[in-house]
């Protein structure tokens, strides 16, 4: 019966970690189902690869970022 009466009843005192934690992530869902729904479309564009790739150019793109 004790444990029953328990259940209904919010505690008088609530911890720091859970007043801070588990409220931050209620409102962590919500915001996120609305960033869901505010989200549009991603635009994909299909790129076809070129025929033959000029090693000369590979080689310099990649001394370039090596150099970065």
């Amino acid at each position: 019966m004790e444990e029953e009466g328990k259940k209904g009843k919010k505690p008088g005192i609530v911890s720091p970690f859970k007043r801070v934690f588990l409220k931050g992530e209620k409102s962590r869902d919500k915001k996120a189902h609305e960033k869901v729904t505010e989200r549009r479309p991603l635009h994909t564009v299909v790129l076809s690869l070129p025929e033959r790739v000029e090693p000369d150019r590979l080689l310099s793109d990649y001394i370039e970022k090596e150099v970065k």
